[in-house]
């Protein structure tokens, strides 16, 4: 009885104490504050980020030797699950996507059960995941291991926004500003070629150009894919990791675009360190232009 008698004594004085403490207690989310620590990141940080990307470059590398008419989406999933592990990462940073054909006009593609087909495009999406930290890295390939001219075209003209991008992005330079490169270059490009109808400022003001540009320029990368970035108009500081990817998406029966260039898509996507003076590519040693993917696809 008297233990029963304490143990109910004791939490009326816990009950008490905790009541009179929480009137004076003032509750934060700390959510900004950590989101802000998370975007600069420390020399171990970035080593991790730097072998996840190497571990991505060497599956990349090695699944574009392989591709060909016939495979399968998932066999090349397939693929790059095996580099991963070889190379003592646990698993993927998000789950792989390999889009080809028709799937390529999908985001965020992930069934990869497609037979893949002479004359298309495969999108494909990837990152490693090594010591709790992601890369993600994204090329478009042609199957057959040559880009049709339609496919050519639309690649050359994200090629040119991607390089124009990384030579911008230094500190000083704020994410806003680059996206807004990228997508003038883009809409200028498709607009000069005929590919698509209107004027630029039309496209730009009726927020148009999201059908050709539907996602954002990047993000910030760390322990998840989607690392936390306070502000668009932050600037870019010594440290931050960004993954940076340029896109065109041309869809079917799109009025406003040319019927020759219908279904064509593209992006390419690389891991890029902020660094002092500048940046470091971090997957630099992966292919992206058409004749060095050309020739390393070359059967």
């Amino acid at each position: 009885t008297d233990v029963y008698t304490n143990i109910e004594i004791n939490q009326s004085v816990a009950d008490s104490f905790y009541n009179s403490v929480e009137k004076e207690l003032t509750y934060h989310n700390i959510d900004d504050v950590v989101n802000s620590m998370r975007v600069l990141k420390s020399v171990i940080e970035i080593n991790a980020i730097r072998k996840a990307a190497e571990v991505a470059v060497q599956a990349f590398t090695e699944a574009m030797k392989t591709i060909e008419p016939g495979m399968y989406e998932y066999e090349v999933d397939a693929l790059f699950d095996y580099f991963l592990r070889l190379n003592g990462c646990p698993r993927s940073a998000f789950p792989t996507i390999v889009a080809s054909g028709s799937n390529i006009n999908t985001l965020h593609y992930e069934a990869n059960q497609r037979e893949m087909l002479d004359g298309d495009l495969v999108m494909i999406d990837f990152g490693a995941e090594y010591s709790y930290y992601a890369s993600d890295i994204t090329r478009t390939l042609p199957v057959n291991g040559k880009f049709s001219e339609q496919q050519a075209t639309i690649y050359k003209i994200v090629l040119e926004a991607h390089n124009a991008v990384l030579a911008a992005a230094i500190p000083g330079e704020s994410y806003a500003n680059l996206f807004y490169l990228s997508r003038d270059i883009i809409i200028d490009r498709l607009l000069e070629k005929g590919i698509i109808t209107g004027t630029k400022s039309e496209i730009i003001s009726n927020h148009t150009y999201r059908q050709y540009i539907p996602a954002g320029l990047g993000h910030c990368i760390g322990l998840d894919v989607h690392d936390p970035y306070t502000s668009n108009y932050r600037y870019l500081e010594e440290n931050m990791v960004f993954a940076f990817e340029p896109h065109i998406y041309l869809y079917e029966n799109d009025s406003t675009v040319n019927q020759d260039y219908w279904g064509v898509c593209a992006r390419i996507e690389d891991d890029v360190l902020i660094t002092s003076d500048g940046n470091e590519v971090l997957s630099s040693d992966l292919p992206k232009t058409i004749s060095e993917i050309e020739k390393i696809m070359d059967k």
